[in-house]
């Protein structure tokens, strides 16, 4: 553990790439995610539709 906490504070560079890298990829997947979960709802009565996108959403 103390290797690696040395190896962030010399090289912060790679560190921030690395966080930078797993933002962006967090980003798409949640963008996918919205795509499909709305896919899934479309056919649900309005009423149902709001509730399965509220669940979903959490």
């Amino acid at each position: 553990m103390q290797e690696l906490i040395q190896q962030i504070v010399e090289n912060p560079a790679a560190s921030l790439m690395i966080i930078g890298n797993l933002i962006i990829i967090e980003s798409l997947l949640s963008v996918d995610n919205a795509a499909v979960l709305a896919t899934m709802v479309m056919d649900l009565p309005e009423k149902e539709r709001d509730k399965a996108l509220k669940y979903g959403i959490w």
